[in-house]
Parts: structure tokens; sequence; C-alpha cells
């Protein structure tokens, strides 16, 4: 266990502060670490279906190396990169009607790793009994995902409700960090930054909402954790919930000023994992969405009063949110104004956990880093991690949504703050039982069905 990083007493001590390494129980991703094997037991999306045309791609996923290719039959498949027999790199291979060809001496493989042919060493006798590494694969909203672990113990493919969200459009994304992935997945359930490094730091990126401090809390589900930030915005009261599903999934709600009428609002939420390519690199894959049918005349969330004015939903600042989310800024640009690719690449290649001075603000990242070494200790037991998925019948929740409701404002602010921790559990709780399907009403909501825009 890496020393905590030591308090200094007085000025000028860096010669005496603690020197410590990296937690390598969660930052290794390698086949036959202890996180390698906890990550293995999950599906992962591994590149955009659009990448993969007539040629193969090459890739580096949890520290292997890998060719992704679709045959001519439209099969995808996914091999070690190398050719078991000389060792040239498949990238440079044909494809084929059933799989792909070294271009070495022509060694033909099938998508699930059969050898089908040694056309230059006929007399091999290895054909059909011969097998080089594979993995399985499947295609859906865009992404092409992979399945790296044992395979007697392959979850079924997690179907996700948001794979069914009516979306006028997904504007999907691959962008990759130098860096160690949990240092992106720390930053998504860190809902405090959103106010320094999002609107101090640069105000252009979100809402005016977002300018003032919220009382943030996390909550866990049977798949990772929530958190969600509450606070009142002029006669309403606007509550943001967020999710991570484990072990490297988030689902963001769209972004909100928190002046309209809506309740667990889950148009247009950003969906996106962050995937390892090995220790010290990672790349977050997804999608931003545009909600179906906007302005939805029932509601008007930021969203529709945006589209209603006429504004382009898919290059718009805010809800079509890149800003910060890569390095491709000149390095002035960035020191100017950082987003959040800066602030967790700038962590390190594995930023160092020992070194830290945790605040009760950043609870959601203790837990959930507890989490990972929880899944990460039942896999090494034999046993399955949480979240995994088996046995899927029904499409499988997830919690992001804003809900902006007008509740009139208590006499007190320590009464009012109350108040919007009692509105706020009651989301959380009919969030997570099912029942926001039946919608919300606080006691002292305003009787009117929709608030006049506090600008």
């Amino acid at each position: 266990m890496a020393e905590r990083y030591q308090t200094l007493k007085r000025a000028y001590s860096g010669y005496h502060r603690n020197q410590a390494g990296p937690n390598l129980e969660l930052a290794q991703v390698g086949p036959d670490t202890p996180g390698g094997e906890y990550l293995r037991r999950f599906w992962h999306p591994i590149e955009l279906s659009s990448s993969v045309q007539d040629r193969p791609v090459a890739l580096r996923v949890l520290g292997e190396d890998l060719v992704l290719f679709r045959d001519l039959s439209g099969n995808l498949g996914l091999l070690d990169k190398h050719c078991p027999h000389r060792g040239a790199s498949l990238e440079f291979g044909k494809i084929t009607e059933c799989g792909i060809q070294c271009c070495y001496h022509g060694w033909h493989f099938a998508c699930d790793g059969t050898l089908l042919e040694t056309p230059v060493h006929p007399d091999a006798r290895y054909a059909g009994r011969l097998f080089h590494a594979a993995y399985p694969v499947r295609e859906t909203a865009g992404l092409i995902f992979a399945y790296m672990g044992p395979p007697d113990r392959t979850p079924d493919f997690p179907h996700f409700d948001f794979f069914d969200d009516d979306v006028e459009g997904r504007i999907l994304y691959k962008r990759p960090s130098p860096c160690n992935w949990i240092q992106t997945r720390d930053n998504e359930v860190d809902n405090d930054h959103g106010y320094f490094l999002h609107t101090v730091m640069a105000g252009i990126q979100l809402t005016t909402a977002h300018q003032e401090l919220a009382k943030i809390n996390l909550f866990e589900t049977h798949s990772g954790l929530i958190t969600t930030q509450s606070r009142r915005v002029g006669k309403n009261i606007f509550v943001r919930i967020n999710a991570m599903i484990l072990p490297n999934l988030s689902r963001i709600a769209c972004i909100e000023d928190g002046q309209g009428n809506m309740v667990f609002d889950r148009r247009g939420p950003i969906v996106h994992w962050s995937v390892p390519v090995d220790d010290e690199n990672c790349f977050v894959i997804g999608w931003n969405t545009v909600a179906a049918n906007l302005p939805d005349k029932k509601l008007n969330a930021y969203m529709d009063r945006e589209r209603a004015a006429g504004h382009d939903l898919y290059t718009h600042p805010q809800l079509n949110f890149t800003f910060g989310q890569d390095g491709e800024r000149s390095y002035a640009e960035r020191q100017r104004i950082p987003g959040d690719w800066d602030a967790w690449v700038s962590q390190g290649p594995i930023h160092i956990h020992a070194l830290e001075h945790l605040v009760p603000g950043d609870g959601a990242i203790v837990r959930y880093r507890g989490m990972l070494r929880d899944g990460i200790r039942a896999v090494a037991a034999g046993e399955d991690p949480k979240g995994l998925v088996s046995r899927v019948t029904r499409p499988l929740e997830t919690y992001a949504s804003n809900t902006a409701i007008p509740v009139p404002q208590a006499s007190t602010l320590a009464d009012d703050a109350a108040l919007i921790d009692e509105v706020e559990r009651e989301l959380v709780a009919r969030t997570l039982d099912g029942t926001y399907r039946d919608g919300y009403r606080h006691p002292r909501q305003e009787q009117e069905s929709s608030v006049e825009t506090d600008r």
C-alpha cells in the first residue's frame, strides 16, 4: 500500500514531501493483472463502425495489439495483430470473402480465428486445426464492441436503454488521452469541477445555472452510482442526475439552465465509455445526441427553447459539448481556457492517488474507486463483479435526467436548503425504483403546468 501524502507544515518544504507510486491494482489493465482481468469481464466499445471499411484497422486495447476488420461478407473479426506463422502484422492483410489473409505468406484466418488455409505451405497440415487468437465482437448504435475475457464467462451483451432513445441524430466520437483510463472516469463523478473549470475558468462552456455552487450527493445503484447536483434557479428547484455504470460507462444529462419546467427529462444525453489502451493511454468513445421532435411543445427545456430560437443544436457549444474534450487546440489556448482533457491529462500518465488531499466533496471519487477495487477482488476470488450483465430480458435502466419544477422558496435559506434536499431525495427514489414514469409534483409546487422563463 502506497504511503499517504504527508501534509506539509511550513513554507518551502518541497524537499520533505513524500514520494509514492501509483496504485497498480487499479491502474494496470494488461493480461494477468488484477485490474486487467476485471475489465476483461465486460464488453467494451473499441471502434466507430464508420472507421472499419475496406482495410484492416490496427488498434491497441487493454494492453493487447489487435487488428479489426470487416470481411467481404460483412462479418467483423478481431484478431491478434501478428500472424502466428512469422509475426507479420495483419493490418497489411488482404480482406477476403470469409476472413483475412496475411500479406507475407497468405495464411488465411476466419473471423473467429480458424486457420482456413496456408497456400504457400500446403503441406503444413494446420488448416482447420490451428486457431489464431480472436475475440467476439458486436456492432450497435454506430459502435463496435468486443469481449476479451474468458470464453466460458462471456456475459450477455448489455442492451442499455439509451440504445433505444428517440433521437434525431448521434454525434459519434473517439478521443484519445495519454493517461490512465481512471483519470477520465474520476472526472465524470467529480461534479464539483463543473463550477470552477467550466464556469470560473471558461464561462462560455455551461449555462448560467452552473455558475452557482450546487449541493452534490451520490447514491449507489445496482450497476454503479449516480451523482446529483441540486440548486435553486429563481422560482425553480433544478436537480441534475448523472450516472456511472461500472466499470467505465457514463451517461451524462443534457446541459440545462433550470429555467424551464420538466420532470425526469432524459432527452439528449452524452453517453461514453473510457477504454484503456494500456496503463498510460486510453480513449473516450461514445456520442452526444440531438433529441427527436424538437422543440417539444409540451416541454420548455433549454434544448427546446434553443431549437425554437433557430439555433443549430449540432454545433451548439453547450448542447453539443465538445469544447475542451481533446488536445487539438494549441498549448497556449489550452492554458488560457483549459478543459476536462487538460485537467485529467495534466495529472500525469498514471495519477498517484496516494499524493491527493481528498476532501468531503470528493466522496463520489472515493466510492467509485472503492467499487472498482471491490470488483477487482471479486474477480480474483472467482466471483462475478457488480454490474456484470447476465440473462438480459429488457433494456437496462440508466438514470441521467434533468428536473426543473416551480416550487415556492421557503422563508429562510436553511429551510429552502432542506426543501431542495427533500425534492432531490424524492426524485432519486423515483429514479431508482422506476416510478419516475409516473412523474412528480411537490405539494408546494405552483399549480400552473408551466412557468414563465426566468432569464
